[in-house]
């Protein structure tokens, strides 16, 4: 099985509200079926979770040829009243071909 980095760092910026429910993201290297990707989504912002648990911010990952993304573990830390930092480790055994510049990974939240 190989690993494959499918996209180095992207950032996107929803203000000081609930952040938005749905993100999609362009994939910039192929990974070929067989392929193991260790997806990280940090973010930072609002959140209703409580402090240093597993808060399910990001419920899903999908991608556009149905690859299976399964969650390992996610983390959030509160740092005031309102704002916090998560991070959502994910696993995708690539079945089918995704492809540089075609392809999306899409982040469902719970917010």
């Amino acid at each position: 099985m190989a690993l494959a980095r499918v996209s180095a760092f992207t950032t996107k910026k929803t203000g000081t509200t609930a952040p938005q429910q749905t993100w999609t993201f362009a994939i910039d290297t192929t990974a070929a079926a067989g392929t193991c990707i260790i997806l990280a989504i940090a973010t930072d912002g609002y959140s209703a979770g409580t402090n240093n648990q597993d808060n399910s911010l990001v419920s899903t990952i999908t991608d556009t040829k149905g690859n299976t993304w399964t969650k390992i573990k996610e983390w959030m830390s509160k740092y005031d009243s309102t704002y916090t930092s998560n991070v959502s480790v994910w696993q995708g055994v690539i079945a089918t071909q995704i492809v540089a510049g075609t392809d999306t990974l899409t982040m469902t939240t719970a917010g």
